[in-house]
């Protein structure tokens, strides 16, 4: 719960995801309408408040789910 929590607020902070559609469900292009260079940019904005790195194929992979 914290976790999501975290996670959603820092995506809120995002001046490119519509907060009225953000849920913890919300898939970044089809429900957020972000193309995939702002997905990585908000995914890579996810790195800041969770101390983590993340590997551009990883952040690849996870788009094309």
């Amino acid at each position: 719960q914290e976790v999501e929590e975290r996670a959603l607020a820092a995506l809120k902070r995002h001046p490119k995801v519509p907060e009225d559609k953000l849920s913890a469900t919300a898939h970044f292009n089809r429900d957020l309408g972000l193309d995939s260079l702002d997905a990585v940019e908000v995914r890579a904005g996810q790195q800041r408040p969770f101390s983590a790195r993340c590997l551009l194929q990883a952040i690849i992979e996870l788009e094309d789910e």
